[in-house]
């Protein structure tokens, strides 16, 4: 039993601990700008597009003197909500003219990303929801050792928290590989987007919930095996042990049963309509029964004799 408190100390620590890793990456996802990342090589920039927010970084290569060189400059953002809706009605409107280098333009490609898409907008709930979770989970898991109530409710906002995270994973990686997502069109040609380390910080917290959410799983099997133990272990101590006789039948003294008194013993003093005691007409009438089979015995006797004295007369 102590090895079995040990266990499952040790596996309600482990599903704590990863539920604070899910809850981490979490938070580390939705403050992230990199949820998508595109190289514009021929503008020589890194763009990177979040849920609120968008940031641009200046990266210069090449070769100086027969030796490569590299220049990352510094990243500049943008809030999404430092536009107001008047302005991204038609975001690429200023954007729009003969000229293919300011309509394919990096400025422009920051531009059809500053307004709020409403696969964003739901992340930006969704995500919330699974921090909340996660952080009741944490909190029930520190009373989880008292009682198995506990460990169900740690249980439960653990699957909550990993379907939330799972469905958030599952559809942004759908809406990334759309073509109007995927793709940024250049002057030059056409880049592709990669995921950013914010989706894999989602996609690590989809892992962390989904193994706590096992690991609660365990702990609550442990708590219905001591359970089912101590209730078994509770019968066994309340139920009087019956011991039995060499010839396998039961006594009644062992099985703590009172001798069944007779009638005579039972009602001593019951009298019938005459005021005779009834006691003393069926101790009367156990006299003479006992007699009138006496009687029958020594005249069967008699004739038996009698037989065996004619045959042997006649054998003579």
């Amino acid at each position: 039993m102590a090895n079995s408190g040990k266990a499952k100390l040790v596996m309600l620590g482990l599903a704590a601990l990863l539920m604070v890793l899910g809850v981490a990456f979490s938070v580390a996802a939705i403050a992230s700008p990199s949820w998508q990342v595109v190289h514009l090589l021929e503008y020589q920039s890194t763009h990177y597009h979040g849920l609120w927010i968008d940031c641009a970084r200046t990266v210069k290569k090449g070769i100086a003197n027969g030796v490569d060189y590299s220049n990352v400059g510094e990243r500049h953002c943008t809030y999404k909500f430092d536009y107001s809706p008047g302005m991204l009605d038609n975001p690429n409107a200023r954007f729009t003219s003969n000229d293919p280098f300011v309509d394919n333009g990096p400025e422009a490609e920051n531009s059809r990303h500053r307004e709020w898409q409403d696969f964003q907008i739901a992340y930006m709930v969704v995500i919330p929801l699974t921090v909340i979770c996660g952080m009741i989970a944490v909190f029930f898991s520190l009373c989880a050792c008292a009682k198995a109530a506990f460990v169900l409710i740690f249980t439960i906002t653990a699957l909550i928290a990993a379907m939330l995270t799972f469905g958030v994973v599952m559809s942004f990686f759908l809406i990334s590989h759309s073509a109007e997502r995927r793709f940024v069109k250049g002057v030059t040609g056409q880049y592709e987007q990669e995921m950013g380390q914010a989706f894999h910080f989602e996609l690590l917290s989809e892992l962390f919930f989904m193994l706590s959410f096992c690991c609660g799983m365990i702990v609550l099997k442990c708590f219905m095996d001591y359970s089912d133990d101590s209730n078994s272990r509770t019968m066994a101590r309340e139920t009087p042990k019956i011991k039995q006789s060499s010839s396998k039948k039961l006594k009644k003294e062992e099985l703590g049963l009172l001798p069944v008194p007779t009638y005579e013993e039972a009602f001593p003093n019951i009298t019938d309509a005459s005021g005779y005691l009834i006691k003393d007409q069926m101790r009367t009438a156990s006299r003479s029964n006992t007699l009138d089979s006496t009687y029958q015995g020594s005249q069967i006797t008699s004739t038996t004799e009698s037989q065996q004295l004619i045959g042997a007369e006649t054998i003579v």
